[in-house]
């Protein structure tokens, strides 16, 4: 099992995580090709004092339970 779906398995574990968030660089392809087969959507945007922009993808956790 990947790692990325070991932590999800993890968050899908626990009853107090409702939201599963990762933030990626706009030009970070490959993350971005690893995060959204999960189901991950565009929330919003933020600046990171040390990597810059960043885009904000969400993935609920019941969807991670059903």
């Amino acid at each position: 099992m990947p790692p990325s779906s070991k932590l999800l398995a993890r968050a899908a574990g626990d009853p107090a995580v409702r939201t599963v968030r990762v933030t990626i660089s706009p030009t970070n392809t490959a993350s971005r090709a690893l995060a959204l087969p999960y189901g991950f959507v565009l929330v919003g945007e933020q600046e990171d004092d040390e990597d810059g922009p960043e885009l904000v993808y969400e993935l609920p956790a019941d969807q991670l339970r059903a």
